[in-house]
């Protein structure tokens, strides 16, 4: 069994009314790849390992950039904290995260969602990714752990 570390990535957020200075916030964020089984198409994208995430989700755009047409797609609706329902469109996709020894790479089915867009990133959820990986948070040392 292979263990891969990596750092939590700062994020600074803008002030707001309970926040005036603004927040610094650290997330356990990997950079990745994702791809295109049916176009081969691939673009750099950021993903947050999201153990509250049912699925692996991604913004709604991202499914374009790939070539894939999310009207072809089969759809459900899906909601999370603090977002009413919207419609989600799920299909098959490899990530690649790129690691010391090479990549890690799993395949998932994933949903493209507006919903995401405001995060202007992934999420990396319990099905198709904790389910493959062992998943370890250490938010003292700002470190995570994959484990293959």
């Amino acid at each position: 069994m292979a263990t891969y570390s990596f750092n939590y990535t700062r994020v600074p957020l803008d002030s707001s009314e309970p926040f005036p200075q603004g927040q610094e916030l650290y997330r356990p964020i990997v950079k990745l790849r994702v791809v295109s089984p049916t176009t081969g198409t691939q673009v750099g994208f950021s993903a947050v390992v999201d153990s509250g995430a049912d699925h692996c989700m991604f913004p709604l755009a991202l499914a374009t950039a790939l070539g894939i047409d999310p009207l072809t797609l089969k759809k459900t609706t899906t909601g999370g904290v603090g977002n009413s329902a919207n419609p989600t469109y799920f299909c098959d996709v490899r990530l690649e995260i790129p690691v010391s020894t090479g990549s890690l790479v799993v395949d998932v089915y994933a949903g493209f969602c507006a919903g995401v867009d405001a995060l202007g990133m992934g999420l990396l959820g319990q099905t198709g990714f904790f389910e493959r990986f062992g998943v370890s948070f250490d938010r003292r040392c700002q470190t995570f752990q994959l484990s293959t």
